[in-house]
């Protein structure tokens, strides 16, 4: 989460080392609890849904793990 001009956001993005290979747009938070949900395919999509706004990017990198 980061706190922006806008107010607290979310954001999913992809690396390629230190660099960002990719990211969702931001979800504005507005006050109160939210459920969140994000999934991550390695060359494939990145998904963010935050309280029902959805938002999509394109993950450019394959071979990625996570941990």
């Amino acid at each position: 989460m980061m706190k922006r001009q806008q107010g607290p956001s979310l954001r999913v993005s992809s690396f390629n080392g230190t660099a960002i290979a990719a990211s969702t747009d931001w979800i504005v938070l507005t006050p109160g609890w939210h459920s969140v949900q994000f999934s991550w395919e390695s060359g494939g999509m990145l998904e963010l849904n935050v309280a029902g706004t959805k938002v999509v990017a394109a993950n450019p990198r394959s071979g990625q793990t996570m941990n």
